[in-house]
């Protein structure tokens, strides 16, 4: 089940109830799909703040957490917990993954946070069976009223619990 909770994730809370939780993506992140259909800059001091223009409507971005360098893997793990929040254009569609080395594990469409104005706390369900090696933000603006605009998305503090 997928729940919401406005408010960062407690330090305390990571501390006495994670598996692994990290805010340092130096390591681990990566942008793998949208050369040539989107602009991007980003920065990672905190987390990844993310900058995005789109050169072209309904082209995919996808932005890659490699868990193994962020966090390391860790078997039995219950749930993925993330901070997230953006400015993003209306008619959007944006996608979270978890994979492992071999294949897609789980997908939700989150793309209902771009009507959010604060930042969120977002819990998901790990796979049970193969650990979470990669967790992907798909991003796809589908209107040509977000070309040439620029947009952003701020993600950190990932826990497993």
């Amino acid at each position: 089940m997928l729940s919401i909770i406005s408010c960062y994730i407690d330090r305390e809370f990571q501390k006495t109830s994670a598996r692994a939780c990290s805010s340092n993506f130096t390591r681990g992140f990566s942008v793998v799909a949208g050369w040539g259909n989107y602009y991007w800059s980003y920065n990672l001091s905190d987390g990844v703040v993310f900058y995005f223009s789109p050169a072209k409507a309904g082209e995919w971005l996808c932005l890659e957490f490699d868990l193994l360098d962020i966090l390391g893997l860790h078997w039995g793990v219950h749930y993925l917990l993330f901070n997230i929040s953006a400015c993003l254009p209306k008619d959007i569609t944006l996608l979270l993954q978890f994979a492992s080395t071999e294949r897609v594990l789980k997908e939700f469409d989150i793309s209902y946070i771009a009507n959010y104005s604060r930042p969120l706390v977002l819990q998901f369900p790990a796979p049970d069976s193969v650990p979470i090696r990669f967790v992907r933000f798909y991003i796809r603006a589908n209107s040509v009223d977000a070309v040439g605009k620029w947009f952003c998305i701020q993600i950190n503090n990932f826990v497993l619990v």
